[in-house]
């Protein structure tokens, strides 16, 4: 074969490749894409939990195209366009970045163009990515208001912990009175329900659970611990201050006597309330005797009388005071008090 021959076939060869290429360029214009459509970053395991997606957006069009609106299909992704509207036979990129810090898993989220060309209206795109369990996530779920010793019958939204295979890590030596379970749901959700017995110490309490996760359909994102913080509060179901003031009280107007109320806590707590049935004033001072009483539902008012033989002794007062509430269910609540009271002639 003569060498004119073959430089004869590979110019033919170089025109036929210059034609797939031409046409294959020709293919883009009058067009507006996406290159690409769909992002799989892979796995993330980046301390923050971002996974970032970088878009080409290109316009083919002999006009400028205006992206009107951006709509993710998450409120944790973020957009960012650098340029809008987008110059004829140009193009442009817009990074989509999401926060997968609470989530565990595949995790997939789609984002919709919507464009002021009727051609073409909308475009979407999408990003997968991975998150491995490997990572101990900080969680706190709030699980009410209560009073001391009130039964905890709680449990939280149907909430998708993971998207993989959860299990409770169950404590050896747990003495606590709140007790936890993992409660399957439809589809990949799973509610926590949390029973027990509110402790009496007022104020917030705690339960640490772990739960294990793993990931059978995804063996490359291992197994990981997710750390959850229940965090509940007691108050009391009286407001009975350190110090209660009687005032000044008129030795001619008043006759020795003064009235103080103190308010129950039933609005604080969801939970159900128990009727009290009485209240008992313990004093540890003589000068001072509770006369009367009125209980109801919002709290009780009770009723002083300074004994006659300290009407004499005028100013400043006080009297250490227990204010003691009996219950139809054998509880009794006890708070201790001092009464202040100024008596005047």
């Amino acid at each position: 074969m003569s060498g004119s021959s073959i430089r004869c076939r590979w110019s033919r060869l170089g025109v036929l490749v210059a034609l797939v290429t031409a046409s294959a360029g020709c293919s883009r214009q009058g067009a507006f894409y996406i290159i690409p459509e769909h992002s799989d970053l892979g796995i993330i395991d980046n301390d923050a939990r971002l996974a970032t997606a970088e878009f080409e957006i290109v316009n083919g069009l002999n006009r400028p195209v205006e992206i009107k609106h951006i709509y993710p299909s998450c409120n944790r992704a973020a957009v960012d366009l650098r340029q809008n509207p987008i110059p004829p036979r140009s193009s442009t990129v817009l990074s989509v970045t999401v926060n997968l810090s609470q989530q565990a898993g595949r995790q997939e989220t789609s984002v919709l163009l919507v464009t002021d060309s009727a051609g073409f209206p909308q475009k979407r795109l999408s990003l997968a990515a991975l998150v491995p369990a490997s990572g101990v996530y900080q969680r706190q779920v709030d699980i009410g208001v209560f009073h001391p010793g009130d039964a905890i019958d709680s449990e939280t939204p149907s909430t998708s912990f993971s998207r993989g295979l959860v299990e409770l890590v169950r404590e050896v030596n747990d003495e606590s009175s709140v007790g936890v379970d993992l409660v399957p749901q439809a589809g990949d959700e799973t509610r926590l329900v949390v029973t027990g017995t509110a402790p009496q110490v007022r104020g917030e309490f705690l339960r640490q659970v772990s739960l294990r996760e793993s990931f059978p359909d995804e063996p490359a994102l291992g197994e990981g611990v997710i750390e959850l913080q229940l965090l509940g509060t007691v108050v009391p179901r009286w407001d009975v201050e350190p110090e209660l003031y009687g005032g000044f009280v008129s030795l001619s107007e008043d006759r020795g006597r003064f009235q103080l109320q103190i308010k129950n806590n039933a609005a604080r707590t969801t939970r159900r309330t128990i009727a009290p049935r009485g209240v008992r004033i313990v004093l540890q001072e003589d000068w001072l005797s509770l006369e009367d009483y009125n209980l109801t539902s919002e709290g009780v008012e009770l009723v002083f009388q300074i004994q006659e033989q300290h009407l004499e002794e005028l100013g400043a007062q006080k009297a250490t005071m227990e204010f003691v509430v009996d219950y139809a269910e054998g509880l009794t609540e006890t708070y201790s008090t001092t009464v202040f009271a100024h008596i005047e002639p």
